[in-house]
């Protein structure tokens, strides 16, 4: 049997905090807005939310983003 691991859920904590480091410094993501839309508290990581919940539940990052391009991906 191969040892590859296709499931990318057990994604290591450095990864994730890479991941949310790269979309903060994008310019992609609009942390007021997306935490009004996501109903998340002040202070909340919104990009950590998006990454891991946000985009399933079909919300943007910002309100001039529009993801549904990549959902085939």
């Amino acid at each position: 049997m191969l040892d590859i691991v296709t499931d990318r859920t057990d994604r290591s904590e450095r990864d994730c905090d890479l991941d949310c480091k790269l979309l903060e410094e994008s310019g992609l993501l609009d942390v007021t807005s997306y935490c009004a839309s996501a109903r998340l508290n002040r202070g909340a990581q919104a990009a950590r939310h998006y990454l891991l919940d946000g985009w399933r539940a079909g919300l943007e990052p910002s309100r001039g983003f529009d993801g549904s391009f990549l959902y085939t991906y």
